[in-house]
């Protein structure tokens, strides 16, 4: 009973710091959240984007929009809400009884301080909920797996089977690193027989191979990019950068739990521990330096271990006296009250960027240009995608929706794709040269979005005339 009120105090104290910021925002502020809602409205609206058709739900990455798919249009930014609140305690959920399981009870307490900066982690941030989601349910899956090791049931096995087809339909690279995981396990320990347990994950392993089929054989077009490799010293950086930080530096308390990570990892090394075990971490760090940061359409390819990876450190983490509990409760406290700061911030900013929603038509054919992705941001470019709250409003043009694989639930239609692309190159330069470079594709839109530039920079599209100039917005329309 004890062990009861000590793990779910522990959720609960996580899920209130990682949903806190909510309270400080209309929408989000996550970076591909308003892409992923105009997804949702021209999915409802098919008929009115011919540029696009529909893949259907059942496929991996599609939970978040099956999800969204269930509410109203005008309960969307509600229903992301609640998505993120869920995601947030998956992870507050799962920490605090693999620490128990792994760690023993006294782990619990400093564990769950040191935890906070990770229930609404980077992936959070970016908007990249499925995967959020899909590492926290592959984390569960884990838990489950060493339970079925020490004592396995027959219950236990359909309920590990099935929450693999649910990290699959979540994320496939969740579902992978549970199956890589599986394999440094049987190499560790050097017995066949340690994968037993994770025997229930067969269906799950069989989805994601067919996923990995679909997405080989149904590619229409090459990958818009390289295989890019970042130097070391910033991979070592992402280290950080890509899990535990998500916005600015009011969240520099997370660099303070990170380094208590891995003392507790480099400290606890030679205890043996199943499945996140000392072995595991350094297949992780190698493949986060082995793999590439983008691989296709795949961004933060090698940071999807770190969910894993700082899983090994926290089941690690030592017990603390009364003074060092203090100053984790403290640092904390500290990163949620920098995280909701930041939420202020950038709803602001979303504010600033869509206040042209009332001048903007129904329907209208609106093309955006964004200068100043990052905002009040510094880890993430959080109003890359704000436009996708002008299709969420006024069923706008959708120029940049995640539509290039078939892994997610809309695609291009077929020879549309290329009638896009100058959308897609113009939005991410920072400066002027790119809209005059891409003048005569702007010249036939019938509205143009201008986010960010600064005054003395701004250009007037010949063919276009201002419709609305308010700080760092501007709405052009056609003449």
């Amino acid at each position: 009973m004890k062990i009861d009120r000590l793990l779910w105090g522990a959720t609960i104290f996580l899920f209130a710091l990682g949903t806190a910021p909510l309270l400080a925002c209309d929408v989000p502020p996550l970076e591909d959240l308003p892409a992923h809602l105009a997804t949702i409205v021209v999915i409802k609206h098919i008929g009115a984007y011919p540029e696009f058709v529909f893949h259907g739900f059942f496929k991996t990455n599609a939970t978040l929009f099956a999800f969204l798919s269930a509410f109203g249009e005008s309960h969307l930014v509600l229903a992301s809400k609640a998505f993120v609140a869920l995601t947030v305690l998956a992870h507050a959920w799962v920490f605090p009884r693999l620490v128990l399981e792994l760690g023993g009870r006294e782990r619990v307490a400093p564990a769950t301080l040191i935890a906070a900066p990770l229930v609404h982690n980077w992936f959070v941030a970016m908007g990249m909920l499925d995967y959020a989601l899909g590492s926290a349910l592959a984390l569960a899956c884990v838990l489950l797996i060493v339970r079925q090791a020490k004592d396995a049931s027959r219950a236990r096995g359909v309920a590990i089977g099935l929450l693999g087809m649910l990290v699959w339909y979540t994320h496939v690279f969740a579902l992978g690193m549970v199956l890589f995981l599986a394999g440094i396990e049987a190499i560790r320990v050097r017995r066949l027989r340690a994968l037993a347990p994770f025997a229930p994950l067969a269906p799950g392993a069989l989805l994601a191979a067919w996923s990995v089929g679909v997405e080989l054989a149904r590619r229409r077009a090459p990958s818009s990019h390289a295989i890019v490799y970042r130097p070391p010293w910033e991979t070592a950086y992402e280290l950080w950068a890509k899990y535990a930080w998500s916005f600015s530096k009011l969240e520099i308390a997370s660099v303070a739990t990170t380094a208590v990570l891995a003392i507790a990892l480099v400290r606890d090394r030679k205890r043996a521990v199943p499945v996140l075990s000392t072995f595991a971490a350094c297949a992780l760090l190698v493949v986060h330096f082995a793999a590439p940061s983008e691989a296709f359409d795949w961004f933060a390819v090698n940071s999807r271990v770190l969910p894993f990876l700082y899983a090994i450190a926290l089941v690690r983490v030592p017990p603390l006296p009364k003074i060092g509990l203090a100053a984790c409760a403290a640092l904390a406290l500290a990163w949620s009250a920098g995280t909701t700061l930041d939420y202020a911030r950038l709803d602001r900013d979303f504010k600033d960027a869509t206040a042209g929603i009332s001048v903007v038509p129904e329907g209208a054919d609106l093309f955006p240009v964004i200068f100043d992705p990052r905002g009040s941001s510094e880890n993430t470019w959080a109003l890359v995608n704000v436009w996708g709250l002008y299709v969420v409003a006024k069923h706008t043009s959708a120029p940049l929706l995640f539509a290039h694989s078939p892994s997610f639930p809309i695609g291009y239609a077929p020879g549309k794709k290329s009638a896009l692309e100058a959308a897609t190159f113009a939005q991410s330069p920072h400066d002027a040269d790119a809209w005059k470079k891409f003048e005569e594709s702007l010249a036939s839109r019938g509205w143009i979005l201008e986010w960010g530039v600064r005054p003395e920079d701004a250009i007037e599209p010949p063919a276009h005339v201002l419709a609305l100039d308010r700080g760092r917005l501007r709405i052009y329309r056609l003449r």
